[in-house]
């Protein structure tokens, strides 16, 4: 029978109150000393559920566990984290508007699993309330039942490696896909057990799946799962600079796309999740490669709690964790959906030619205004949108223009701006390519436009019709830079 158990949080002593009340199993002191020390003041109050049925704990046990000698119980525990204006009732209230507006109380939840070591088991926390995360975050909208309630919490999932039936490049590729299986509904839930089969393609048992996976064999983890993963690697021939490594991660992550980042760490081989990141403050670096303007990496590391602040210069963080930077990035997979054909390597050189062809020539921008290129990819939908939203800075010629493109589900988004625009979040122009296009396309691009004029591409013949537009934009109202797919994080 399910009971519940209720700890106000005053000080981070108070998590002690967990030590009486979780078993041995759920090794207690080391979840207690994370809670302590990597939550902020804002939750303050915690709603301990036991005797929770956990479906990925579930599916370790029935085919892993239970095969060992030493008996492992079939419970968990859930710990629910709230703030200080919801009080415990186990009657459910008819409150209907109490329960509207639960969800904003609502910091997410930890499934703590039997298993003696590396408890932390499935796991959706808001960011809002992890020590050290700033920036913006890849989110997805998690639902949870409780006490007769539906909430819901804005996160990224994580969990702890097994140790044995999963490490951590089994539970980097489970995090990614659980986010798209609760974010799309094309994409099917993946429980941690199966992710340990469809890395080996035999039925895991021994003592194979703990030693890990290689990123050819997370690649095909991807791919077996329906989507069309793309392995950057630093070490690629194609690329010329590190930049160039970096400034794809970026557009893929900035497109809302989690990835999978294969790490070297003192010759050990480790992989994570890099699901956010967070613009640098004060003077803009003068360059033409936006990564240059990244401070911090957000990231999901199955060693520590999620939203991980990795630095971008070694040894420029005075966090106790981690103790790694970028520079261990070895290699990344972006798991794409099949309709996406245009990828960011291609997209950051056609922005070379936009930049000189059409910006500079044809426009007549000054060189220094275009220089900081940024690029990333959102829906059509997810366009219209932001053009709707903003309409009072674009101006109803360019909205009109936005929901009339005649274009497929995806698309490159290329912003343009100088050092002064980009320190102002400003724009000097915008370019919407096609994200289906193939790699060889010549012209991929749909639209174009700076604050007074937009060139429109008609692409149905063999060589594209341009037609110039003028915009008629509110006077003295400057191109923002568009913030999509990504939610900042609220300290």
């Amino acid at each position: 029978m399910a009971s519940y158990d209720w700890i106000k949080i005053e000080n981070p002593e108070d998590y002690e109150q967990l030590l009486e009340l979780l078993d041995g199993e759920f090794e207690p002191k080391r979840i207690v000393k994370r809670l302590k020390t990597k939550i902020t003041s804002r939750v303050k109050a915690v709603l301990v559920e036991h005797d929770y049925i956990d479906k990925d704990y579930r599916s370790t046990l029935y085919n892993f566990y239970a095969k060992k000698g030493r008996p492992y119980r079939a419970d968990c525990v859930r710990l629910h984290f709230f703030d200080e204006k919801v009080d415990f009732e186990v009657r459910p209230s008819d409150d209907r508007g109490r329960r509207r507006t639960l969800d904003h109380h609502y910091y997410g939840y930890i499934v703590l699993r039997p298993t003696i070591r590396a408890t932390l088991g499935r796991s959706v926390l808001s960011p809002d309330i992890r020590v050290g995360a700033h920036g913006s975050a890849i989110q997805g909208r998690h639902h949870v039942h409780l006490l007769g309630h539906r909430l819901s919490v804005w996160g990224f999932p994580s969990m702890d490696q097994h140790v044995d039936i999963a490490a951590c490049a089994h539970v980097a590729c489970w995090a990614v896909l659980r986010h798209y299986s609760q974010s799309y509904s094309q994409y099917r839930e993946y429980l941690i057990y199966e992710i340990a089969k469809l890395a080996t393609g035999f039925e895991p048992g021994g003592i194979s799946p703990s030693r890990g996976l290689d990123v050819w064999e997370a690649e095909r983890v991807f791919n077996a799962a329906g989507c069309f993963p793309i392995i950057v690697g630093r070490d690629d021939p194609l690329l010329s600079t590190a930049k160039e490594f970096f400034g794809q991660l970026l557009a893929y992550m900035e497109s809302g796309f989690p990835l999978f980042i294969g790490m070297d760490i003192d010759g050990n081989g480790h992989a994570i999740v890099a699901a956010g990141h967070n613009w640098k403050k004060g003077p803009v670096v003068a360059s033409n490669h936006v990564w240059d303007q990244v401070d911090t990496v957000l990231t999901v590391d199955d060693n520590l709690l999620p939203y991980v602040t990795v630095p971008v210069d070694q040894g420029a963080s005075d966090d106790a964790e981690p103790d790694y930077s970028t520079e261990n990035f070895e290699s990344f997979i972006v798991a794409l959906p099949e309709k996406v054909g245009y990828p960011a390597e291609a997209v950051a050189k056609y922005a070379g030619v936009v930049q000189s062809r059409l910006l500079i020539r044809a426009m007549g921008c000054e060189p220094e205004s275009v220089n900081l290129h940024r690029y990333f990819m959102t829906t059509i939908s997810g366009l219209r949108r932001y053009a709707r939203e903003s309409a009072s800075q674009l101006g109803k010629t360019l909205v009109d223009l936005v929901m009339r493109l005649d274009t497929a589900q995806f698309v490159w988004v290329l912003e343009f701006s100088s050092a002064e625009q980009w320190a102002g979040g400003r724009v000097t122009a915008r370019g919407i390519l096609d994200a289906s296009a193939s790699h060889r396309d010549p012209d991929p691009i749909w639209l174009l436009h700076n604050e007074e004029v937009a060139f429109v591409f008609d692409r149905s013949k063999a060589e594209p019709v341009v037609q110039a537009v003028g915009l008629n934009r509110p006077s003295n109202v400057p191109l923002q830079r568009m913030e999509v797919n990504l939610r900042p994080v609220q300290k």
